[in-house]
């Protein structure tokens, strides 16, 4: 296993951008190779700590995609930026409306949304939590998106033909 160690490392870097976060899920997919030693049959011990780092890499980014978002959402921005008096009346406004668009989905289609976007779980896991499909859970996604959409068209701008906002083509014409 010694031998895999480096080259998973380099291979974890490509996912994970920190050097120490690389090492940490080589060191947990060895870990879990070890642990779960009697549960895999034959096969490349080296394909399996791949698909393990791999997957363990999956797991750290989306958690640090969940906390950004978190970190956003409460105002603690990682990359503070001033914002103007018109944007930060804006932002408020939007953050209100899309509260309320937000509180007025039905109650399962809310908590889909709030479980994949604001949680950060996979379909999968929020069909689990919810005891529906994950098939339901992309379905009831799906409609939250559209609905929200609809409720927010005034700050969203209505999308043209090529799919981008008239907001986004009056910028460009300026």
């Amino acid at each position: 296993m010694e031998a895999l160690w480096c080259p998973l490392v380099v291979y974890l870097r490509s996912y994970l951008p920190a050097a120490d976060d690389a090492e940490d899920a080589a060191q947990e997919a060895f870990v879990r190779i070890w642990e779960f030693r009697e549960r895999w049959g034959p096969g490349s011990a080296k394909a399996l700590a791949y698909k393990i780092g791999r997957n363990l890499a999956y797991d750290r980014q989306r958690r640090r995609r969940v906390r950004l978002r978190r970190e956003v959402r409460v105002g603690r921005s990682v990359f503070p930026r001033i914002d103007t008096p018109e944007e930060q009346m804006m932002g408020s406004e939007l953050r209100e409306r899309f509260e309320e668009a937000l509180e007025r989905l039905p109650t399962k289609r809310r908590r889909v949304f709030e479980l994949i976007r604001f949680e950060g779980c996979s379909y999968r896991e929020a069909a689990e939590v919810l005891g529906i499909s994950t098939q339901t859970v992309a379905n009831h996604l799906c409609m939250a998106v559209r609905d929200l959409r609809t409720s927010l068209s005034e700050f969203l701008g209505s999308s043209g033909e090529d799919g981008s906002s008239d907001r986004v083509k009056e910028r460009w014409k300026s």
